[in-house]
């Protein structure tokens, strides 16, 4: 999880946001780095800052020419659970049971893994849609398994996945 400390000016934990990005990209490689949409909620103001963060987090990725996917909230939630109006709680339980964990994740962990979820299910779908006769079934595969390797990667490290919340900023 990154944490931004708190005795920094907003610009100052912009930046140490970013470089523990880098950080993290650099120490694990990732071919994607897959987004979730900012949900405007009540709380405007948290919004934006996580909207700038997210600015951050997609620059860094393409620092690294790492392509950035964007995913909205309700998508995410469709893709895991079936149901794009599903609770965090929902969310938790699924990426439990569709990873196998042996507990529940955090929620901020649970959100990270349905969004790499939504991007592998949507990767898989795209390859379909664009190989009607199967040309490319040996690819999808290799890339299947590339994917399932990193989400049980991720797995393993459920607890310590990075999140980017507004509470943590503020």
């Amino acid at each position: 999880m990154i944490t931004a400390s708190r005795n920094l000016v907003f610009p100052k934990r912009l930046k140490q946001i970013f470089e523990e990005i880098c950080k993290i990209i650099e120490k694990y490689s990732p071919d994607v780095i897959a987004l979730e949409d900012i949900f405007f909620g009540k709380n405007f103001s948290s919004a934006v800052k996580i909207g700038e963060v997210r600015g951050i987090a997609i620059l860094a990725a393409t620092n690294h020419n790492i392509d950035v996917f964007e995913y909205s909230p309700a998508a995410v939630k469709k893709s895991v659970i079936g149901y794009g109006a599903a609770a965090k709680s929902q969310i938790q339980k699924m990426v439990t049971n569709l990873l196998n964990l042996q507990e529940l994740p955090a929620k901020d962990a649970s959100d990270a893994l349905a969004v790499a979820i939504c991007h592998s299910h949507t990767l898989k779908r795209r390859v379909i849609a664009n190989d009607p006769f199967g040309f490319a079934k040996g690819k999808l595969r290799e890339r299947s398994n590339t994917l399932a390797g990193r989400l049980r990667a991720l797995k393993s490290r459920a607890c310590h996945a990075p999140n980017l919340t507004a509470r943590k900023l503020q």
